[in-house]
């Protein structure tokens, strides 16, 4: 019967345009990829200075790393990560 009832309240909710299980990505997401880009464009510079040496993007990581250069979660570069970067930046 309880099940019943809630089916029945959320239908009505969504009838009324009521977002059912929102959880607000659609203003953080943009937020979040902005500062994503941002980023990106901060490294820009550098990416472009060890892609010109003829550095793979797995080479990059490991250079990144061994200056410092934290990524965005404080975690351990990966080829994949530069590769986001680079198109991010666009360079």
């Amino acid at each position: 019967m309880i099940a019943d009832r809630t089916k029945a309240a959320l239908q009505a909710a969504k009838a009324r345009g009521i977002r059912l299980g929102s959880n607000a990505s659609d203003r953080l997401a943009p937020a979040y990829r902005a500062a994503a880009i941002e980023r990106a464009r901060q490294l820009a510079p550098l990416l472009a200075e060890l892609s010109s040496a003829g550095m793979s993007a797995r080479q990059m990581a490991a250079e990144l790393t061994a200056r410092g250069i934290p990524t965005p979660n404080e975690a351990k570069w990966h080829g994949q990560t530069v590769r986001r970067m680079i198109d991010r930046a666009e360079c």
